[in-house]
């Protein structure tokens, strides 16, 4: 089986059509109110618009942390994401997930690796300190797929800090390893760990947000030789 890849922090058109043509299973859209690769709605909605014609099988993902659940919402209501990454405490996570669960127009489809459902899937980016268990992530309740990040005081992801592979060993629910993944790293730290796949954004840029494309190619390339 393959591992899934993302790639995190696209901002720019013609860097996220180049990233869509190298097929990665999920690409990012952050927009937290406090990253240096945030992006508007309004410049996300038509880039995604113009990958979904040319490369369908991409997924999008809208990446949250400190925003409000009101915004959340109505982003969710945009229909425009597959999935919705949170970063946040339990609390903030389950409150939002109940209140999308109230909603039921909206009818997105998720078939990638562990994601299955008629919505689009919510789930919660963990930044961890310290060894953790499949108990620790189930706080934030039964996702198809959590997102695991290396914590930095203050600072929401996308930092490059490694998140040490032995802290999340005996994790066996479904997560796509983040922190620090490079393409001269990324494949002993899948084959260390139990994680479905691997969500990188700043170890193949050459600044927040624009992507390196011989790291990018790199990268896909050492995951996809790669079985789990």
């Amino acid at each position: 089986m393959e591992y899934l890849i993302k790639i995190c922090g696209n901002m720019y058109r013609e860097d996220s059509l180049y990233v869509a043509e190298q097929g990665p299973d999920f690409m990012g859209w952050i927009v937290s109110p406090r990253s240096p690769r945030k992006i508007r709605l309004q410049e996300i909605t038509p880039i995604i618009e113009e990958i979904r014609n040319l490369f369908p099988a991409v997924y999008h993902a809208a990446v949250f942390a400190d925003n409000s659940s009101d915004e959340i919402l109505d982003i969710f209501s945009s229909g425009i994401f597959d999935l919705f990454q949170i970063a946040s405490d339990p609390g903030f996570f389950l409150e939002v997930k109940k209140q999308i669960e109230n909603r039921n127009s909206y009818d997105s489809w998720i078939e990638k690796g562990p994601i299955r459902g008629d919505r689009p899937a919510l789930c919660p980016a963990v930044r961890v300190s310290s060894k953790i268990e499949n108990a620790s992530l189930l706080s934030w309740g039964n996702s198809p797929l959590y997102i695991l990040d290396s914590y930095v005081p203050g600072r929401p992801g996308g930092t490059g800090k490694i998140l040490e592979t032995d802290f999340v060993r005996e994790i066996t629910l479904p997560y796509l390893l983040a922190g620090g993944l490079k393409p001269d790293n990324v494949k002993d730290r899948l084959e260390s760990s139990l994680a479905a796949g691997a969500d990188v954004s700043s170890g193949i840029e050459d600044s927040p947000g624009k992507k390196n494309k011989e790291k990018l190619k790199s990268f896909i390339k050492i995951v996809r030789a790669l079985k789990r």
